[in-house]
């Protein structure tokens, strides 16, 4: 069946859709009964027929036959245990929501928040993520945005939350500096997320700010919004000391993991001698536990760009056999 499905991508690519048949149509039908086979080539190009048929075809099908497709079929392939399947599935949704009217899609995936598996809203995120890289990050954020506002009080409201911040996450991984414009209107929503009490919705909050980081790097006008976010984030650091605890969770070493993250994409906007400030004074903490942890991170700066924090070490007086100040380091032209 792979060998079949390939060939017939070969055959409409040669021929065309006016001189193929049976009709384009036709196919499309057939095709979404395929979807389900558990075979890992049969499910890669089957999503290649459909993109295909989804990028030079989409004149001959139906748009509701397309987004059908997209929410029943490849949908759950957004899971996939096969990378490029993965890969071929999120380009495939993308290509279909940018053919059709995607605001139809995008009510439809929303409301999976709601869903008690994990799975589902996982892949609604991604599939979220795909449509912002295609269609454009303005279109999604505004239902993210307001999603997240209606669903305060109600029983579903912290998984929803929890969706909403997974879904930003990969939309500007997938949109990278395109989505530059868009990062303010998130900030009081991300504000709210990192003082949460609960631990899972500070990580995952600090997962998309990492991700909205890397976005904006290299671009200027964006270190206020940084250290606004270092402000937030910062106090999380010793996260991993909350507690007395004989053994340390795995939420709370996720947590640094992810705090630590954000101070690496954040070195790439504001420098490394701004995160200096920020630790300098954990590194001489009377506690060893707390030394280890600013030590690490620390360490992690230092190793990345060690000439940039020169100017920023604190000043030494000068003794009687030693010349600790460097004048040139002082020069202000």
């Amino acid at each position: 069946m792979s060998a079949n499905l390939k060939a017939t991508r070969a055959i409409l690519v040669e021929l065309g859709a006016s001189k193929y048949q049976p009709s384009v149509r036709e196919l499309l039908k057939k095709l979404i009964y395929i979807i389900p086979n558990r075979n890992s080539n049969v499910q890669l190009n089957t999503i290649l027929l459909i993109e295909e048929i989804a990028t030079n075809c989409d004149e001959d099908v139906e748009a509701i036959h397309l987004q059908e497709l997209a929410t029943k079929g490849l949908f759950e392939l957004l899971d996939a245990h096969r990378r490029e399947t993965r890969r071929a599935c999120t380009r495939t949704f993308g290509v279909i929501a940018r053919k059709i009217r995607p605001f139809a899609i995008i009510l439809e995936l929303v409301d999976n928040f709601k869903q008690d598996k994990r799975k589902i809203r996982i892949c609604t995120a991604v599939a979220l993520g795909a449509i912002a890289r295609e269609c454009g990050a303005f279109i999604v954020i505004p239902y993210l945005l307001n999603e997240s506002k209606i669903c305060e009080g109600e029983q579903v409201a912290t998984i929803v939350q929890h969706s909403v911040l997974k879904a930003i996450r990969y939309i500007f991984e997938a949109v990278g500096a395109v989505g530059k414009d868009f990062v303010y209107p998130l900030v009081p929503l991300l504000g709210r997320a990192l003082t949460e009490m609960e631990i899972q919705h500070r990580r995952m909050a600090v997962e998309a700010c990492r991700a909205i980081v890397l976005a904006v790097a290299g671009n200027d006008g964006f270190d206020d919004l940084v250290v606004h976010f270092l402000n937030l984030i910062h106090p999380n650091i010793v996260e991993l000391l909350s507690r007395n605890e004989v053994k340390i969770s795995e939420e709370r070493l996720k947590m640094v993991t992810a705090v630590v993250g954000f101070y690496e994409a954040a070195r790439l906007v504001v420098g490394s001698g701004k995160l200096l400030q920020y630790l300098i004074q954990g590194l001489f903490h009377p506690a060893k536990k707390v030394r280890d942890i600013y030590r690490r991170t620390y360490n992690m700066i230092y190793i990345a760009s060690p000439e940039a924090l020169v100017p920023y070490y604190p000043r030494v007086e000068d003794d009687k056999e030693h010349t600790y100040v460097r004048h040139e380091l002082e020069v202000l032209l």
